[in-house]
This record gives C-alpha cells, sequence and structure tokens, in this order.
C-alpha cells in the first residue's frame, strides 16, 4: 500500500497547527534508494515495517541530516569536568528585565537539559522563575537566526561588523546623533563597555526600554531586592500580581509561603489582602480579596491613610497636612466604591498593629496618584523595614524611557533626527504602540541594525539583521544587589554563526583603533578586577574569578552608588501629589474621587505580561504557549477576561469574538468569563498575536495597540468602548480544564485558621477510608517511595509543570490537539471555585499520577504494560503499551496521557538536543504519566551504592520538587520514619484524594489554611 499523499505534505516546522490525520512518522521516502529501486510498484504496509531494521543498517553510510557537521573528532583527551553519562551542573544567571536569578545549568556531553535554581544565591535563594526553565528551548530553536543577513540576502560577519563601524565614523564626524536602544540594562560590565563606546562615539544616544516594565516618576521603579530580617506579618497588594507575572515572583512565593507552611494553630501565618480589578494569581491566593475598579485605588488608599491617623493614632508622613484628607471620608469613598466600611476598618487595624512587619505593593497598571499614595502609605508605616523616612532604594538607569518617552523619541527618528540606529534587546516593531509612527521612524533612519536571536518584526524592518547568541551560550554579568553581582557564563557552544551582542561593539571599537580587550569575557574580567575584586586580597584575581563562576557571583568591595537612585522623600512625594491635581489642596483629593465615579460608567482595561510568554519575548516557545496560565487555564491564545455581569451585559459566553476600542485602535478578541472579576473591569494578557516564527505567528492578538501612552500608567486603558462583533463570530478556547467545580467532592480542601484550631486537637483530622480488597495487601521492604504536597503553600504558579516537560521531555501538542483534550502534561494543576461565582474564592491542587497501591489502571492492563515495583511506584514499560487506554478510562485522577501522533518525528534540528537522554522519548501510541522522576530515584541509588552508604532524605528531588519556589512539594521514603514526606503523612492536615474508593494512593496532601480577617476581631 502506497503512503497517503496527504502524509507525504507534512510540514516540517515548529509546531503543527494542523495535525496530520494519521500519520506514523515514517516515510517511504526516507528509506535508501536501494530498497525502493527494488519495489517500483509500491511497498506494503507489512513489507514496509520488515524493512525498516534494513533500512536503518544502510542508513550508517548515509547523511541523514541537511546540516553539514564537518569532521567528527572524539575526545583525545577527556575534559576533567565532562564525565560520559554523568551530568554536570553551571552556575549561571537569567536575566529578565530588571530581575536577575541565579540558576544551575544541568548538562550532559556538553549540552544544556534542564535548568534549576541555585540554592547557593543570596539572592534568588534556589528559586527560579519558569520562563527561566522554559528558556531551554529558546537554545535549541529551529527559527532562530544563524547567519548575519542584509536585508533579506545572507551575508557575512566581515562585511557587518565593517557595515557598523562605518555607521559609528558617520555619527562621529557628522551632526547627527546615533541612537542604541536596548532592553533593561542592570549589568556594570554592559554599562562600562557603552560608557567606553560613547566617548568614541560622542553622539551615541543610548535608552533603555522595557514594554511590559514601564518607568514612570510616579511608579515605585524596578528594586533591588532587600533581605527582610523575617516574612511581613501583613502584606497588602493594590492591584500587584507579585506572585504570577512579576518578574521577581519566585521569590515574593519564596518569601509568601514560608509563613503558610504551618504545623499547628499556633504558628504565626501572615495575611494577605488584595485590591484588584482583573483576578489574578495573587488575588487568587488572597485572604481577603476585595473587587475594586484600578482608577479607585488611589481614594481607597487615601482613605486608609486617613483612617490610620484618625483612628490608630499614626502620625502622617512628615510635611503632610491633614487637610488633604478631608474629602476622603472612608465611609464616602466606600460607597463610592461600592465596598464595605468594614473591610477597610478590618485592614486599618491590620496596618497599625503589624506596622514595619507590612510590605505594601502597588501594581504597575495603577494610575499616577495611587502609586504616590501606595508609597506615602508605607512611609506612614514604616513599611518594608525601613525607618529613614523614604519607600527603598531603587535602581537607577538613566537611559531607561517611559512609553511617553519612548513616543516623543520615535517622533524625532522619524523627523530624521539619527543617522542610524542599533536595536539589540528590543522589538518596537510589534511592542511599540502606534505601528505607522514606528514604520515612518525606521524608514528616516540610514543605517539600522538589529541584534537579536531571531529575524523578528524588529529585524525585517531593518537593514542589517546580527544573530545574538542566547544566553545559555554568553557571558555576562549583572547587579542582583547594591553589592551582590551575579555571574553568568556560557554553559555551550554556539550552534549557529552568532555572536554576544556585546563582542558585536568591541569589534567595532577595535576597527575604530579603540584599545578593547578581544572579547566581552576579558572585558567583564577587566571590570571586575576593578570594581569588584578586593585588591588587598590575599587570593590571586584568577582564583578568585573561578571561585565567582562556580559560585554564580561575588560580593563586591564597594557599593554601584551608580545605580542606585536617592529615595523619595515625604516633601518630593507631597509635591509630586499635589502636581497631579489643581492648585487647590481641597481639589487634589476631590479629582480623584471625582475620576473614580465617572470611571464605573465606561470600561477599563487592564493590560498584563502573560505568565508563559511575558512580554512577547518567548512567543515561539512552544512549551510556554502550551503551558495553561494559572489563573484562566487558558493555552495558544490571550483571551478577553470579562466579568459574569459585563458578559451578561454584552450578550457574549466564552469564545464569541468582541471588538475592543480605545481611542482610535480597535482589536478583536475572543472573550472567556472569568468568575471573580470586578464589574466594569477586562483584562488582556501581552505578548502574543506576533507576525514572526513558526510557532508565535497568529497565536492570539497584539494587545500592545491599546497601550495608554499618558505619563501614568500606559498598562491601564481606561474609558474603552467594547462590543460584540456584528458577524457573531466565534473562535474556540483551548483550555485544559473547564469543570472549575468539586460539586460536593472533598478534593481540595481547605480550612480557615480558626476552624484548624478546633479541629487540632484530634489525632487526625479525617480518619482514613478502610475497605477490602481482593488485591493482596504489599510490603515495600526497602523503600515506599512518595510524595506530599501542603496546598496552604502552594500559589499554583506552575513551574513544576515545565520543569516536569523539560526533565521528562513531554511533548508539545499544539492547540487543535488541546481543544480535544490531548495535551500532554503529567502535572496539571486543577483550580476551584467555592461560593459566589461572581466572588469566589480559588483553590489550587497540583495533580499527578498518585501511585495507589491498588491501583486502578494496573487490573485492567491487558499486556501487564503497567505495574507496581517493589518501592511503591507505578510504572509504566513503554514497549509493550499497545494504547488500549484501559488504564486512562479506569484512573479516577485522569492523569495518564496518550500519544496519539509521533509529536517527536516532527521536530527539526537541533531541536532534538533539548531531550533529557536519561529518559526515554515515548513513541506514537503509547501511554505515558508521571513517574516521580524514577530517573533521579535510580541516580541516587547508584551513587549511594558507589559511595557504600543508604539513601538519606533529600538525595532524591523531583524536578517539580525542585522547581516549586514555595516548596510546597516534598519527596522522600515513607519507610523512613525520620523523612519529611513521613512526618507530613501524620499532620493533623493530611488527607489522600479520593481515598473512599479504597485504591491507597500514596500522594499525601495537606490542607489548605487561609487566614481571613474577622469582623468579630474588631470589636
Amino acid at each position: 500500500m502506497k503512503e497517503p499523499e496527504d502524509a507525504r505534505k507534512i510540514k516540517q516546522v515548529g509546531y503543527e497547527k494542523d495535525m496530520p490525520a494519521l500519520t506514523s512518522g515514517h516515510h517511504i521516502e526516507d528509506l535508501p534508494a536501494e530498497i525502493l529501486e527494488m519495489y517500483p510498484d509500491g511497498i506494503s504496509r507489512r513489507r514496509f515495517l520488515s524493512l525498516l531494521s534494513a533500512s536503518a543498517a544502510l542508513a550508517m553510510g548515509a547523511s541523514c541530516s541537511q546540516i553539514d557537521r564537518g569532521t567528527i573528532v572524539s575526545y583525545t583527551k577527556n575534559p576533567g569536568e565532562i564525565k560520559p553519562g554523568v551530568a554536570a551542573c553551571y552556575a549561571s544567571t537569567f536575566q529578565e528585565g530588571w530581575t536577575t536569578q541565579g540558576v544551575l545549568v544541568k548538562t550532559r556531553e556538553g549540552r544544556p537539559i534542564h535548568i534549576e535554581g541555585n540554592p547557593d544565591h543570596p539572592i534568588s535563594k534556589g528559586t527560579v522563575s519558569l520562563r527561566a526553565m522554559g528558556d531551554l528551548l529558546g537554545l535549541y530553536d529551529p527559527d532562530r537566526l544563524r547567519a548575519p543577513k542584509l536585508n533579506s540576502d545572507a551575508s557575512t560577519w566581515e562585511a557587518a561588523i565593517a557595515a557598523l563601524t562605518q555607521a559609528f565614523e558617520k555619527a562621529r564626524t557628522g551632526d547627527k546623533p546615533f541612537l542604541l536602544m536596548t532592553g533593561a540594562m542592570v549589568s556594570p560590565s554592559q554599562r562600562s563597555l557603552i560608557a567606553d563606546l560613547k566617548q568614541a562615539v560622542p553622539g551615541l544616544w543610548h535608552v533603555c526600554w522595557e514594554p511590559a516594565s514601564p518607568l514612570s516618576q510616579f511608579l515605585d521603579d524596578p528594586s533591588i531586592p532587600k533581605l527582610h530580617s523575617e516574612p511581613a506579618k501583613i502584606i497588602l497588594s493594590l492591584q500587584s500580581d507579585f506572585l504570577g507575572s512579576d518578574g521577581n515572583a519566585p521569590s515574593y512565593i519564596q518569601g509568601f509561603a514560608s509563613s503558610r507552611r504551618i504545623s499547628s494553630p499556633s504558628d504565626r501565618m501572615n495575611r494577605l489582602w488584595v485590591f484588584e480589578g482583573p483576578m489574578t494569581l495573587t488575588g487568587a491566593n488572597a485572604d481577603v480579596r476585595i473587587r475594586v475598579r484600578p482608577s479607585g485605588i488611589a481614594s481607597l488608599a487615601y482613605a486608609l491613610i486617613r483612617l490610620l491617623n484618625e483612628v490608630h493614632g499614626i502620625a502622617l508622613p512628615y510635611g503632610m497636612d491633614a487637610n488633604y484628607l478631608k474629602p476622603y471620608m472612608p465611609a464616602k469613598t466606600a460607597e463610592t466604591l461600592g465596598l464595605e466600611l468594614v473591610n477597610l476598618e478590618l485592614l486599618a487595624r491590620d496596618l497599625a498593629e503589624a506596622r514595619q512587619s507590612v510590605q505594601v505593593l502597588a501594581g504597575p497598571s495603577l494610575p499616577a496618584e495611587a502609586s504616590v499614595a501606595s508609597s506615602l502609605l508605607k512611609i506612614m508605616l514604616e513599611a518594608d523595614g525601613d525607618q529613614s523616612g523614604s519607600h527603598g532604594s531603587r535602581l537607577f538607569v538613566a537611559e531607561a524611557v517611559s512609553n511617553a518617552e519612548l513616543r516623543n523619541l520615535i517622533e524625532e527618528a522619524a523627523g530624521g533626527k539619527f543617522s542610524g540606529a542599533i536595536f539589540w534587546g528590543v522589538n518596537p516593531a510589534y511592542a511599540f504602540p502606534e505601528a505607522s509612527l514606528w514604520k515612518e521612524a525606521v524608514g528616516n533612519i540610514p543605517d539600522t541594525f538589529r541584534i537579536g536571536p531571531y529575524e523578528d518584526e524588529t529585524a525585517t524592518d531593518c537593514d542589517w539583521r546580527l544573530p545574538e547568541h542566547h544566553w545559555l551560550e554568553a557571558w555576562g554579568d549583572f547587579l542582583s544587589t547594591s553589592r551582590f553581582v551575579s555571574l553568568r557564563q556560557p554553559t555551550i557552544g554556539p550552534l549557529h554563526s552568532t555572536r554576544q551582542g556585546e563582542d558585536i561593539l568591541l569589534a567595532c571599537m577595535r576597527d575604530m583603533d579603540l584599545q578593547v580587550p578581544g572579547s566581552y569575557r576579558e572585558y567583564i574580567k577587566t571590570v571586575w578586577k576593578s570594581r569588584i575584586y578586593p585588591g588587598n586580597s590575599p587570593v590571586r584575581f584568577d582564583d578568585y574569578w573561578n571561585a565567582a563562576l562556580h559560585n554564580g557571583g561575588a560580593e563586591s568591595i564597594r557599593e554601584f552608588s551608580s545605580f542606585l537612585q536617592g529615595s523619595w522623600q515625604t516633601a518630593e512625594l507631597r509635591g509630586v501629589w499635589s502636581s497631579l491635581g489643581s492648585e487647590s489642596k481641597e481639589d487634589v483629593p476631590n479629582a480623584g474621587n471625582e475620576a473614580a465615579a465617572d470611571a464605573i460608567d465606561g470600561m477599563e482595561l487592564v493590560l498584563a505580561p502573560q505568565a508563559g510568554v511575558y512580554d512577547g519575548r518567548y512567543a515561539n516557545n512552544g512549551w510556554l504557549n502550551e503551558l495553561p496560565d494559572p489563573v484562566t487555564r487558558a493555552t495558544w491564545g490571550n483571551p478577553l477576561s470579562l466579568s459574569i455581569a459585563d458578559a451578561e451585559r454584552l450578550g457574549v459566553g466564552n469564545g464569541d469574538v468582541v471588538e475592543v476600542t480605545n481611542g482610535e485602535t480597535t482589536i478583536e478578541a475572543p472573550v472567556l468569563i472569568q468568575p471573580g472579576q470586578c464589574p466594569g473591569v477586562a483584562a488582556l494578557a501581552l505578548g502574543y498575536g506576533r507576525r514572526s516564527g513558526s510557532v508565535a505567528a497568529g497565536i492570539g492578538v497584539n494587545a500592545y495597540p491599546l497601550l495608554n501612552n499618558s505619563p501614568g500608567s500606559p498598562l491601564l486603558a481606561p474609558g474603552i468602548s467594547m462590543r460584540r462583533k456584528n458577524t457573531r463570530e466565534r473562535r474556540p478556547l483551548p483550555l485544559t480544564q473547564t469543570h472549575d467545580r468539586m460539586e460536593g467532592r472533598d478534593l481540595a480542601r481547605s480550612w480557615t485558621l480558626n476552624r484548624y484550631a478546633l479541629e487540632s486537637g484530634k489525632e487526625k483530622v479525617h480518619d482514613p477510608h478502610h475497605h477490602a480488597s481482593l488485591i493482596p495487601e504489599r510490603k515495600y521492604p526497602e523503600h515506599k517511595w512518595s510524595m506530599a504536597v501542603d496546598l496552604s503553600a502552594c500559589v499554583g504558579c506552575s513551574a513544576c509543570v515545565i520543569a516536569c516537560q523539560s526533565e521528562n521531555n513531554i511533548p508539545v501538542v499544539g492547540p487543535e490537539q488541546v481543544l480535544k483534550g490531548r495535551h500532554m502534561h503529567w502535572i496539571r494543576i486543577d483550580r476551584y471555585y467555592e461560593g459566589d461565582p461572581h466572588d469566589p474564592r480559588v483553590l489550587h491542587q497540583p495533580m499527578f499520577c498518585q501511585h495507589c497501591d491498588d491501583a486502578p489502571c494496573e487490573i485492567v492492563c491487558p499486556v501487564n504494560a503497567t505495574t507496581h515495583s517493589p518501592d511503591g511506584l507505578n510504572q509504566m514499560a513503554y514497549n509493550r503499551c499497545v494504547g488500549t487506554r484501559y488504564c486512562s478510562n479506569n484512573c479516577p485522577f485522569k492523569v495518564r496521557r496518550f500519544n496519539f501522533f509521533d509529536y517527536t518525528s516532527m521536530k527539526k534540528e537541533p531541536e532534538n538536543l533539548v531531550f533529557n537522554p536519561e529518559v526515554t522519548v515515548r513513541p506514537r501510541g503509547v501511554m505515558e504519566k508521571c513517574t516521580l522522576c524514577i530517573q533521579r530515584i535510580q541516580n541516587a541509588k547508584q551513587k549511594a551504592k558507589v559511595e557504600d552508604r543508604s539513601i538519606k532524605d533529600g538525595d532524591i528531588v523531583p524536578a517539580c520538587a525542585a522547581a516549586c519556589p514555595a516548596g510546597a512539594i516534598v519527596f522522600g521514603d515513607l519507610n523512613d520514619p525520620d523523612s519529611r514526606v513521613a512526618k507530613l503523612s501524620k499532620s493533623n492536615r493530611a488527607y489522600h484524594m479520593l481515598e473512599e474508593l479504597g485504591i491507597k494512593p500514596s500522594v499525601t496532601y495537606l490542607a489548605d489554611i487561609s487566614h481571613p480577617a474577622i469582623i468579630e476581631e474588631l470589636r
């Protein structure tokens, strides 16, 4: 039988958006010509399969790749740090915008295969962003630009460097400046390099721009993290998703969860207050969540300041006149905003009692006056441990521009101000809101260069496209605090003919006869010698440098004061606050109240970076596209979130397309009805709607045109209009969870702290169910591996999902297959709603294979592919599985995944290099599921055997547990009474999922504990 014609036309690019009807991944054309000539009339299916083994042998002498690999030379001397078959880890640093995180990069034979947090890093302390882990796939992205291009034609690095040098020379001798636009720059060596370049090219204009992290004189600029001596007692979040999309979310989650893992009701537990419009991950974890429009948060904060002053006797900040607060009567403000006064009174009591143990966090989508009010509130409470009458030191980047300032710059470029421009690490052709103005600007710049990893929207508008190293191939250093400097080192040689951006500039400087080091690595070492290395140290610099590389960074001998901006003082804030309104003190607060009242009649749109693709820089990453949004559970797109009330008013349901208009800009987006969202507020994620990339193109809608370019907050668009599209168009939403209720089942258990106190006297709150069983009781003489999950610490961030995907070679299936329920993640985060759908309580529960002692999947498998190991694991033998899917039907947790297609055969080189060689790459037609990282268990056993010792608690850390910033997942041996997992399994919060079925799950869950404010406590 001949191969079907449609199967021969499968496009081998990225992740297919239209999966083939049937294909095994093998093609007749793949067979050697010697075999095909023997069967001119075609090959039967049986003959085709029988010849596969012969074709493999013949293929040994033929190249199966279009890439010329050159001559392969084996090791003549094995590098000391590389042992074949043994993983090596290297400390490095991940930078994203204004934040940095210390990471450990796991490599096999010189190939990075997994990323985890560096536990020795003094700032990130082992936490790592899910985007840092997911960007491992970006290293092997086949869409990466592989060599320089001039327009659409291939070029060479020699020609590119010569052209850029000539452009610099033109700026040196001409009367027009040269524009250098970069992303966030928090590197001492980068800043030093730019300063050297400015001396050589006096007309160089350098600006930093982060589209999803806007800067403004009114906002809390990106802070250098402060190390707190103890966690906060009260956390007040004002439209701040610090547990979700924030770049520092892993560190925030770690600090937040440290006061949620309690073992008794007497343990101190923090309380999280959240005031927000859209439902965020932070709001979903709040003890008290109050829905309010972002435009009303300024009035709320000033009313709170008045309560603290008049009721609790806390002095106003120095220089602040009480007359400013007269219009902010708490009762009137609460009525105007649709709030209950008692909630403001409870919050004021909490803040007054906690004082310096309070953290106040204001989000970037707040209006300017709300950010100022938040800063005044922090000063008043002396919050964040800062008693200097300020709200802390901030990163100072003189070249950083807000969106409003960027627009002025683009207008100047459109007027022909610049002789040339470099766009390095930024993509204004995509993220700048006004596409026509950008086109005019870039067309009026004579010489344009794009330094970046992809031929993206900005690259196609520029003359030169210069491919840049991935961060795993590059050197770098980054300021993590005012003194600690993190180091980045390459963990693999360049896969393509790419260069580091800094090396490109250094090459141009050398061509201009400047005395600079020959590489950026050497340049960093010169900076470290002069600014970081203690000159009187008895340790040689080379030893000091190697130690810093090993540790991931070092403490500087001096503070980098050039990075620190003086803190805002009370008088300065009061002046800014007054300037927001009229000259009259009485009118300033009134203006804020009136603005909030007027906004109630219209819609407000909140824009925010997405948890996976962030601001669009990871939009071509299949892992991060398929990662379910932690709140909506949507994948492969950014639906417009609306409240239940607004959806009913517009007459729309999930998937209905609406038109959103802000000024003269209109976009179309499908609707997703979000329980808990504030009426009158819509939310849309940034980072989608890309026009380039085989994965990114055509996914979602571009929300950047809706940005507000006012000096306040560009991420809040007030007064938008919205209507359903006339054509009644619908777009299906790829969701991984559509059933949001527990329907009376006791799945994700949650208690208040008071109820926990009442029940804690019992030996165990819920006695285990005992059922008769036909399966003989199993004994586990050596080990009984198990997992425990503390729901009180888990925030549902989904870092474990990406870590599991990276570690276990889990394929990406694409949006069409997700729509059919065929996503392949071994871990899912179930999200449940309790109470009123308009304002529900949200619960998150990680769900994976429960490794039941009497597993229902094992007794129905006709080929014995799923079995039980002597140490308590439910195992899968992939080569036995014939795909009956009986086991999946019999699994009450629905955690088994079936390979409907041979997803791995669709990968292009070098994408297949991302596979972990310790884990089988599953073919089509087999069932797969969580194995509790059996490869890590076996490695720990082997290591203990070599060292002639027993396995210790903590030797084995599965990928999900290692990635969890909250420390909510614990793995260990139940047979070891001293292990953490054994102790947690006996906790009075412990229970097992669906234990009433008598299947004896091995995974223990600890009930979530919430700490709401109680009205009775106020009296």
